[in-house]
């Protein structure tokens, strides 16, 4: 699954697009695993703007 979430930093600032790839066949996992990192990264989830699966 590939999960595009629009973010910004806690400390305010314009959004940008964050990416992730996930093993997961989930998209509610897929999801959360990405929604996870963003936070440990320090920044906030604005919007949820793709959740597809990819085929390799």
């Amino acid at each position: 699954m590939q999960v595009e979430l629009s973010v910004r930093k806690c400390s305010g600032g314009p959004t940008f697009c964050f990416e992730y790839q996930s093993r997961s066949l989930s998209t509610l996992e897929a999801q959360l695993e990405a929604e996870k990192i963003v936070r440990k990264k320090g920044w906030e989830v604005w919007a949820v703007l793709d959740v597809r699966q990819v085929s390799e």
